[in-house]
């Protein structure tokens, strides 16, 4: 009976330290995790805002949308420059199937996207099995189907691959010449 009257109910100075040591490692592991997800979240959300402004292109030109007040009769397209880190929807006025200055004007209709920090474009690769690269390129929808012009042919299919800089991971968006757009 006396035992149990002089026994004294707390932690001791060893369970302390260990219950702190576990909590501050696991909360150490989710902070070092967290960046690294915030990182790759970012490159996965650029590259799904770069397929919804391919298929923003491709509406415009499928719901005919003049460009100030004009119609394009080259329809309208995207215009990648990978030295620049930024892209346009741009308005194709001559029917050229290419950008050209002027078919950019963000007044009149026209949009220009920047890439965010340390997100750039790696490649831009396109042609019947991706096989050219290049620096910039344009893909340009012309109303009513809408016909996919790719570097001005018809039947070629593009990948432009953005990177994280940070982190070199990637993330590629392919268009076909159906016009179907899918992250990968």
């Amino acid at each position: 009976m006396n035992y149990i009257k002089n026994k004294k109910n707390g932690y001791t100075l060893i369970e302390v330290l260990v219950s702190s040591a576990i909590i501050i490692l696991i909360s150490t592991l989710f902070l070092a995790n967290y960046r690294g997800s915030e990182k790759k979240s970012l490159l996965n959300l650029t590259a799904q805002k770069l397929a919804s402004d391919i298929r923003l292109a491709q509406s415009k030109s499928l719901s005919a949308s003049s460009y100030g007040s004009v119609f394009p009769t080259g329809g309208w397209g995207i215009y990648f420059d990978k030295a620049l880190g930024e892209y346009y929807i741009f308005a194709d006025l001559n029917g050229d199937y290419a950008y050209n200055a002027g078919e950019g004007d963000k007044t009149s209709g026209a949009l220009v996207v920047k890439l965010p920090e340390n997100i750039g474009i790696d490649s831009i690769q396109y042609g019947v099995s991706l096989e050219n690269t290049a620096n910039n390129l344009a893909i340009d929808f012309l109303p009513p189907e809408p016909t996919v012009y790719i570097s001005a042919q018809k039947y070629y299919q593009a990948k432009i691959t953005l990177i994280n800089q940070a982190d070199n991971s990637t993330r590629a968006v392919l268009v076909n010449f159906f016009g179907l757009v899918d992250v990968e």
